[in-house]
């Protein structure tokens, strides 16, 4: 942690050219996370202290999940320079690692704390209030600009061809792998039979969920970890979200999905044959792939011993809650299509 203050304090030195004096002390390495290190410290200018946080790649060893430290730096600094997007400021990157030994990008530190805290904390009567809150944020990601994203964030050319890329992922990504895994054909077929109406394209964070979200100033929610942003359906940050909260209660999406539908319809004007609990339900199971497809990806490197992190040895287990999880999310949504269809 010396060394790594001693780095940062350079870092910032050559970022601030007008500073007299920069100094950083209080490293504190922040729990949570399979796929980056984040450190929080305080940064003092010319003696005054700002508390930072530093988003950065692991340096010893493979992270149980890839993503691009380059894309989401761009993408951050693009938000950050529009502003009002629901997220920390993104204020530096060293893109190539040759100043803090990695990858890495300085965000600015939400004071208020993490929402997952808040929301366990709770009692069953402050739970419609989070949820609300949530709601909220999950629209206010939706209703970012995305004229304003770089070109690193890919442009789909519209919606049914998006989905369509979507779908293949969960058959292409067996293809690459030494074993067969049918759940991922089973899937992939009935996500095909079920296709939900069109939505119009949004920004999506992509690991939208209470453990990346944080409190900020004056209580309005921010999120965090946008690794996995990008331009797609907003239902899948729902989805998501209600993927990991099946697994990590409390609920917030599924102890009402009718009244935070409703509510997510009036933030965003879409109607209710987009945004209904069941089109949220198959979008618990359909963007999942993208976190699974480098999980088997970066596992199996470890079965061949080309990946010796013990990360992914214990993300195996990650694979059959999935499993079951999909499967009877499957099941569920046939019965619930049959009984509104029958009601109807």
């Amino acid at each position: 942690m010396s060394d790594l203050a001693a780095r940062l304090a350079a870092f910032l030195s050559r970022r601030l050219p007008d500073a007299d004096t920069v100094s950083v002390t209080d490293c504190v390495p922040l729990q949570g996370g399979y796929s980056r290190l984040m450190t929080r410290f305080t940064a003092h200018i010319d003696g005054a202290p700002r508390t930072l946080v530093l988003r950065a790649d692991a340096v010893d060893s493979a992270a149980p999940i890839e993503t691009d430290r380059v894309r989401e730096w761009e993408l951050l600094a693009a938000l950050t320079r529009q502003g009002g997007a629901p997220m920390p400021d993104a204020l530096y990157s060293d893109e190539d690692g040759h100043e803090l030994g990695s990858k890495a990008i300085v965000l600015d530190y939400v004071e208020g704390g993490p929402f997952l805290s808040l929301v366990r904390a709770s009692d069953d009567t402050a739970l419609p209030a989070h949820a609300d809150a949530l709601c909220d944020l999950a629209a206010d990601v939706q209703a970012v600009d995305t004229a304003v994203l770089p070109a690193a964030v890919e442009r789909p050319a519209d919606w049914h061809s998006y989905l369509d890329e979507l779908i293949t992922q969960w058959r292409g990504v067996e293809a690459e792998l030494s074993e067969s895994i049918p759940m991922l054909r089973y899937v992939g077929a009935w996500l095909e039979r079920n296709r939900p109406p069109e939505a119009p394209l949004a920004l999506v964070h992509g690991e939208f969920q209470p453990g990346n979200i944080m409190i900020g100033p004056h209580g309005r929610l921010v999120a965090v970890d946008w690794e996995f942003a990008h331009i797609g359906d907003p239902r899948e940050d729902l989805g998501w979200a209600t993927w990991v909260e099946a697994i990590q209660p409390p609920a917030l999406i599924g102890r009402d999905p009718v009244a935070f539908c409703a509510r997510y319809r009036e933030r965003t004007g879409l109607s209710e044959d987009i945004i209904n609990p069941l089109t949220v339900a198959y979008f618990s199971i359909l963007p999942a792939i993208r976190v699974f497809a480098g999980l088997l990806r970066t596992q199996q490197n470890y079965v061949t011993g080309t990946n010796t992190d013990l990360r992914t040895a214990f993300l195996f287990n990650a694979n059959i809650t999935a499993f079951e999880g999909w499967f009877h999310a499957t099941r569920q949504l046939e019965a619930a299509k049959q009984s509104s269809e029958v009601s109807a």
